[in-house]
């Protein structure tokens, strides 16, 4: 066990994390054949490692991912720049995403129907109104309606402006936004990072919990929690700049410079 272990980590480039995930699959397949007699039955205990912060995209890369294509792209460019802007403007996982048909959007109300996610949930969050909604009804209306006013796809996403039909997997986009993120010259190329980018800055942006669990689909707030806790040392700086006390003290700071130029001008 260490030894696969060790290749896991230093050979395929595994983070302990993620080795831990194989670790607990592997426990479920021999608990599997324990029960069948396959083999001896022994206790199999999976070593538990501490999840660290996860990384972001930073503000620099957000402004290279969000620069909007230009006129004489392809439309998998145009595509995958919607899916980035997407993914900030909902936090939604990638097997979500490439599951939306068009019917989800609505457009009279600012709401999208989540059929698909982990939770097996079905559920409507509210659409982001500044951009997305606007992003979204542009990139339909010039590429996926025909001429005489049909639309071309059922999915949001289709695979290709050739094959309209059939729905981007979670492989194809992953791989799509990979090389998306690649030409924008940014090295980061996961896409869940997105996710994370989406939930680190609702958290240090004041957003509640609450409302971001039903965001992100979990079923409680201890995921959300969780999260909270990863980004708390990045809420020293709101508490200096936003507690009532620290408020008051600027005020009177600036109450007090005020009546010393009011008096200089005298």
């Amino acid at each position: 066990d260490a030894a696969y272990r060790l290749f896991l980590s230093e050979n395929e480039g595994l983070n302990a994390q993620t080795v831990s995930t194989y670790f607990r699959d592997y426990r479920v397949i021999m608990y599997y054949a324990m029960d069948d007699g396959i083999v001896q039955p022994r206790s199999i205990t999976v070593k538990s490692t501490e999840v660290g912060v996860k990384d972001v995209y930073s503000n620099e890369e957000l402004d290279k991912l969000l620069t909007k294509p230009n006129e004489n792209c392809s439309f998998c460019e145009y595509r995958n720049w919607v899916v980035v802007n997407y993914l900030l403007a909902t936090g939604n996982r990638v097997g979500t995403i490439v599951n939306l048909r068009i019917r989800d959007i609505d457009f009279d109300d600012g709401m999208i129907a989540i059929n698909t996610q982990k939770s097996k949930k079905k559920t409507r969050i509210p659409m982001e109104r500044k951009n997305l909604a606007q992003i979204l009804r542009t990139y339909i209306d010039e590429w996926l309606v025909d001429s005489d006013g049909n639309y071309t796809s059922e999915y949001l996403f289709p695979s290709s402006y050739i094959e309209n039909d059939r729905p981007m997997t979670r492989e194809s986009m992953g791989r799509a936004i990979a090389c998306y993120n690649k030409n924008r010259g940014v090295k980061k190329t996961s896409i869940h990072l997105f996710r994370h980018t989406f939930v680190k800055n609702w958290i240090l942006s004041g957003g509640d919990l609450h409302s971001l669990q039903k965001i992100l689909g979990h079923s409680t707030l201890d995921m959300v929690v969780h999260y909270a806790n990863l980004y708390e040392k990045d809420l020293s700086d709101k508490v200096d700049n936003f507690s009532t006390l620290s408020l008051r003290s600027t005020d009177q700071f600036c109450h007090v410079q005020r009546k010393r130029l009011h008096k200089a001008s005298e």
